[in-house]
C-alpha cells in the first residue's frame, strides 16, 4: 500500500473529467464509504423510542430480513467489481502485459487479506486467524471476478447464480445431515466450516461466516458486468434500460423467495443475495442517471472524497475507531452529556465529521492510499 504526493487518476477524474469516464462511478463509491463511516449518524441509539425505531433499525443488521445497512457491504463490493474493467483497461493501455496486471490482481488480493486479517489482530493484540472482515471477502471475490472479466455476460450470470444457489442447497443439505434448521444462527454449515477452517466461531455470536466469500463473490461479478455495461458505447438511455431491467426483477424476486428461503445476510441466503444484488444495481443506476446523465454530481464531492482513500478510513475505522470516539468524546461529553441520547448522537456526528476531515486533508495534500 503506497501513498504518494502527486496527483492521483483519481483526483484527476474528480477536477478534469474526461472523455469517457463514468464519474457516477467515483460517486457511488464515494457515498457507499461515507455512509460507512457514517454508521447510521447516531440515528441506531433511538432504537428504543417507538417513533423511532423503525428508523434506527435500518442502520442495524438483524439475523432475518433486510434492512438499509445490509446493503452497505454490498455496495462496497459490487464498486470493487465495477471499477475493475475500468482499472484493467488503463493498465493494458500503460503497455503492461496480461500476466502483469494478472500479478498485481493477485498481490493486491493477498496484500487485501492480509490487512483484513490484521483488523482482528490488532483488537485481539496479537496474531490470530480471523478472515471475517469485509476485505477478506473482497480479497476472494475481487480475484476471482477479474479471473471472469473477459467472459460473456451469460458465464458471468450462471457463476452468479451457481455461487448463489449453490451455497444455499449445500446449506440446506448439511441442515438435512444433521436434522436440524439449516439458517440457525451459529448452528449452519458456514459456522461448521468456520470450526473446521478457523477453530471457532465469530465473536460474541453474531453469526458471520467465512464460507460467505463464496456467494458474496456475486456482488462484485455483478459490479464487473455492470461496469463492462458502463464503460461500453451503449447510449445512456440504453444503459439506464438495462440496469435498471436487470436490478427491478431482482429485488422482487428476491422478496418473493423469503417466504420459503428467509433473507439472512449473514450467511449469504438466496434470497437475501438476489435482492442485495438487484439493491446494488438500481443504486448505480440511479447515480448514473444523477450523475453522468444530468451533471448533478459536484454537490457530491464531499463524499467523493472519502471514497477516494477508502483503504485508509476502512483501516482507520477498525483499527482507531475506538481511539477517535474517545478522544472526541473527552472535548465533547461534559458539554453534551446532559442532553441525554440526543448529545450522544451529536458527539457521534462530530466523530464522523473528524473521520471525513482526515479524508479531506490527505485530499487537500494529494495524499491517496492505495494497493
Amino acid at each position: 500500500m503506497a501513498a504518494h504526493g502527486r496527483y492521483s487518476q483519481e483526483m484527476d477524474h474528480i477536477e478534469k473529467p474526461h472523455e469517457g469516464r463514468v464519474e457516477s462511478v467515483d460517486a457511488f463509491r464515494g457515498f457507499t464509504m461515507f455512509m460507512l463511516i457514517a454508521q447510521g449518524f447516531g440515528l441506531r441509539r433511538l432504537g428504543d423510542y417507538p417513533f423511532w425505531g423503525v428508523l434506527a433499525r435500518q442502520f442495524d443488521h438483524p439475523w432475518s430480513g433486510i434492512h438499509y445497512w445490509d446493503i452497505i457491504e454490498p455496495s462496497f463490493m459490487f464498486i470493487v467489481g465495477v471499477v475493475i474493467p475500468f482499472a484493467i483497461t488503463r493498465r493494458l493501455a500503460r503497455g503492461e502485459s496480461r500476466g502483469q496486471v494478472l500479478r498485481h490482481v493477485i498481490t493486491r488480493s493477498i496484500i487485501l487479506f492480509l490487512l483484513g486479517n490484521a483488523t482482528y489482530c490488532t483488537g485481539a493484540g496479537h496474531l490470530v486467524w480471523a478472515p471475517w472482515s469485509v476485505l477478506n471477502l473482497i480479497a476472494v471475490s475481487y480475484l476471482i471476478s477479474y479471473l471472469l472479466m473477459d467472459t460473456s455476460v451469460k458465464v458471468q450470470a450462471a457463476v452468479c447464480a451457481v455461487l448463489i444457489i449453490g451455497t444455499d442447497i449445500a446449506y440446506r443439505g448439511y441442515g438435512m445431515a444433521v436434522g436440524a434448521d439449516p439458517f440457525v444462527i451459529d448452528h449452519n454449515l458456514g459456522s461448521y466450516v468456520d470450526l473446521l477452517l478457523i477453530g471457532r466461531l465469530y465473536e460474541n455470536g453474531d453469526g458471520w461466516v467465512f464460507l460467505d466469500c463464496v456467494p458474496s463473490t456475486a456482488f462484485t461479478l455483478c459490479g464487473v458486468m455492470a461496469g463492462t455495461l458502463l464503460k461500453s458505447d451503449r447510449t445512456p438511455a440504453e444503459k439506464m434500460k438495462i440496469l435498471l431491467t436487470a436490478g427491478l426483477p431482482l429485488i422482487v424476486l428476491g422478496y418473493a423467495l423469503s417466504p420459503i428461503d428467509p433473507m439472512i445476510k449473514r450467511i449469504c441466503t438466496a434470497s437475501y443475495m438476489v435482492a442485495a444484488c438487484g439493491y446494488c444495481i438500481v443504486i448505480m443506476a440511479f447515480f448514473y442517471w444523477l450523475v453522468d446523465v444530468k451533471g448533478q454530481g459536484r454537490w457530491l464531492k464531499f463524499m467523493t472524497i472519502v471514497g477516494m482513500n477508502s483503504i485508509f478510513i476502512y483501516m482507520t475505522m477498525q483499527i482507531a475507531g475506538g481511539f477517535i470516539d474517545k478522544t472526541v468524546a473527552a472535548f465533547t461529553m461534559d458539554i453534551l452529556r446532559p442532553l441525554a441520547v440526543a448529545g450522544l448522537i451529536i458527539h457521534d456526528n462530530v466523530v464522523i465529521f473528524v473521520q471525513w476531515y482526515l479524508c479531506y486533508w490527505l485530499y487537500r495534500n494529494k495524499i491517496f492510499f492505495r494497493i
